[in-house]
């Protein structure tokens, strides 16, 4: 199922760069690694409340299908993939305090689950043909993204932060150009 990778998507945007907050390894001047904490970058608020419109043609079967809808569903999974980040910056910072590596691991396994979880729910959305190549940009760069966080989860304190960031933008990106599709402002 092309929507498949979806499940792995929507909210990496938090995930992602909380990660990155969360164990980014700085050399100090004797070579050793220490964990640095940098600014997570959060969702904006959502100032646009949803809305119902006019139903579009689907992708297959004629079915209708309502942006609306799907803009709803969107928020909302945006709200709940925010909550779990605030949920574990606050983890983060304290295993930051207590330079624990599987505190961190444990931070960022945790919100692998709460942003998959989200994503498995979109990926059950009827998505309209009109928007099937951001859509499958999207699944592309969150699958991505949920690579990178679990890959920084098994090694908090030497992964990678350029690929993470890299990850974050493609993330962005993608993210926006479904936001736009769906009547949204950037987020």
């Amino acid at each position: 199922m092309r929507l498949g990778k979806v499940r792995i998507a929507l909210g990496i945007l938090a995930a992602l760069t909380t990660v990155v907050a969360a164990g980014e390894a700085v050399r100090s001047s004797g070579g050793a690694s220490t964990p640095t904490q940098l600014t997570p970058l959060a969702l904006p608020p959502s100032s646009t409340a949803p809305t119902r419109t006019a139903a579009t043609p689907a992708v297959a079967r004629k079915q209708k299908i309502d942006i609306g809808y799907l803009r709803a569903q969107w928020l909302d999974a945006e709200s709940q993939i925010r909550a779990a980040g605030a949920t574990m910056s606050q983890q983060e910072q304290q295993a930051l305090a207590a330079k624990s590596g599987p505190a961190i691991a444990a931070a960022l396994n945790q919100e692998v689950a709460a942003v998959t979880a989200q994503d498995q729910r979109l990926a059950a959305l009827p998505w309209p043909s009109s928007m099937k190549a951001d859509i499958d940009s999207f699944e592309s760069s969150s699958a991505a993204a949920l690579d990178q966080l679990r890959s920084a989860a098994s090694n908090p304190f030497g992964y990678d932060a350029t690929q993470i960031n890299a990850a974050i933008a493609a993330f962005n990106t993608a993210a926006n150009n479904v936001r736009h599709d769906l009547g949204l402002p950037p987020g």
